[in-house]
């Protein structure tokens, strides 16, 4: 398993149009990549930040969700709306499920 963890911090006029994007941009990523097995938007309660826990069956897997067309409009829409973006990879190192 390959974990991505993507945190934002986005301009708090534009909250609810990153809100609505990205949702829809990980509802597709479900919906359309076998190697998408999780993602989970979150949002803190205080701040204009959210959080991105993306899990893919392996780095392939993310690497395709990068170059897929639903990525790239989405990035392209919210770009102007981001602060700051910080991408995390992570690989798994045990067997447990």
């Amino acid at each position: 398993m390959h974990a991505v963890i993507v945190t934002f911090e986005v301009l708090p006029e534009k909250v609810d149009l990153f809100r609505d994007a990205i949702l829809a941009n990980a509802a597709i990523s479900l919906e359309t990549e076998p190697g998408c097995v999780t993602f989970d938007v979150l949002k803190s309660p205080t701040a204009p930040q959210f959080m991105l826990y993306e899990i893919y069956r392996n780095a392939d897997a993310f690497q395709l969700h990068l170059g897929m067309s639903h990525f790239h409009d989405f990035d392209r829409i919210s770009t102007d709306w981001v602060v700051s973006k910080k991408v995390e990879e992570f690989g798994r190192i045990n067997n447990v499920t």
